[in-house]
This record gives structure tokens, C-alpha cells and sequence, in this order.
């Protein structure tokens, strides 16, 4: 299977699987390719980066995407950096199932228990 990287004649940019370049093309004369967003059967294959076998996700990732999906994940990198920057730790740390103690929580524990 190979990953086409599509665009239609209004620039709707989308990925779609098909088993060869031959299948592509005969599915496109036949007319069942389609732009998922306007419906448009005028689409041409987009400029795609080739598939290079690095050792890193991310490269192989940044290779794939397109420039919408980019700064989705760019988008999505910064909240859940600001996430961390402002949300408390609840959790307990525990080790073999036996819960560790947590200074910070000691105190509301207690009240809790009562």
C-alpha cells in the first residue's frame, strides 16, 4: 500500500492508501477519487516528501505531515506544555503497590480521615 499525499482544485490537501501508482490513476479515471472536504474530483497528487528510514518517530512523523498537521501537533505541544506548567500533582507515588508518603499531602490526609 502506498500513502498519497492528494490536493483537490480548491487546495483541500488530504492523504488517501492506495495498492500502486497504476491503482491511483485508474481510480481517479473511473472517478472515484474524491476531495473529502469539497467533493471535487479534479485532484492531483501533492509534492510528498520521500519515506526515509531514520532510527527517530519524530522525523518520520514530520516527513508525513502536511503543513495543517504540523501546526496541529505545534498546537497541541505548547498546551500540553502549558498543562503542565499549571496544573498540581494529585497523585501518589507508589512502589510495589505499597503507597509512598507525600509531604505535601500528609496534612489534607489527615483531615480526611478525620
Amino acid at each position: 500500500m502506498i500513502r498519497f499525499s492528494l490536493i483537490c482544485e480548491h487546495e483541500h490537501e488530504f492523504e488517501a492508501w492506495f495498492r500502486s501508482n497504476d491503482d491511483f490513476d485508474t481510480q481517479k479515471k473511473r472517478g472515484f477519487v474524491d476531495c473529502p472536504t469539497c467533493g471535487s474530483q479534479k485532484i492531483e497528487k501533492a509534492l510528498m516528501a520521500p519515506a526515509v528510514s531514520t532510527s527517530r518517530k519524530q522525523e518520520k512523523m514530520a516527513l508525513a505531515m502536511g503543513e495543517a498537521q504540523k501546526q496541529a501537533l505545534a498546537q497541541l505541544k505548547a498546551l500540553a506544555e502549558k498543562v503542565r506548567e499549571n496544573a498540581d500533582y494529585v497523585g501518589r507515588p507508589t512502589v510495589r503497590g505499597v503507597t509512598l508518603p507525600d509531604p505535601e499531602r500528609r496534612e489534607l490526609d489527615r483531615w480526611l480521615r478525620g
